[in-house]
């Protein structure tokens, strides 16, 4: 299975172009994003002024490697929060994404579809304890390729309230 096409600094840039396309901002004004490090997230924006366009990020990697193996994104698009995990290319379409919630409760979630560059995307819905109570426990994300192994990613819940109260509907 392998890794995202855009790695390092260059991921952070271009998360900073894709919100800059959904929000209508400048290429200038995306061109420098506002990188803020929160727990286990980063707030990224895409610039200081108005209009502020920011989604918070955290990324999971291949285990002894700094290969992007998944990575979880969420903002506001027309003033509903939007939660997008990507993941690889070649995982198994119809199986979909399985989420676990710190409370245990599980979710899965349907691709949206792949590109090249980013991966599979699925669209998961955040539960709205998770923005109200302050955790530092995971939450367990489950894909799987085609020939049916599960790849058991875990991102941390660290500052995962303080980034969200950052983010503007």
């Amino acid at each position: 299975m392998s890794a995202f096409a855009v790695t390092g600094p260059f991921r952070i840039a271009a998360a900073a172009l894709i919100l800059a396309a959904s929000s209508g901002t400048t290429l200038a004004a995306a061109a420098k994003p506002v990188v803020e490090k929160i727990g286990s997230w980063q707030l990224v924006c895409t610039a200081k002024k108005a209009p502020r366009v920011c989604k918070m990020r955290q990324v999971a990697y291949a285990p002894g490697t700094k290969s992007t193996v998944m990575g979880w994104d969420i903002g506001y698009s027309k003033g509903k929060l939007v939660s997008t995990v990507h993941v690889p290319n070649g995982v198994l379409m119809s199986r979909g994404l399985d989420v676990k919630w710190p409370d245990a409760s599980t979710a899965r979630a349907d691709y949206t579809g792949c590109e090249a560059t980013s991966g599979c995307a699925a669209t998961v819905d955040v539960p709205k304890a998770l923005l109200s109570k302050a955790s530092k426990k995971k939450v367990e994300f489950t894909f799987y390729d085609g020939a049916q192994n599960a790849y058991v990613y875990s991102l941390s819940l660290n500052g995962f309230q303080k980034a969200a109260a950052k983010l503007k509907p």
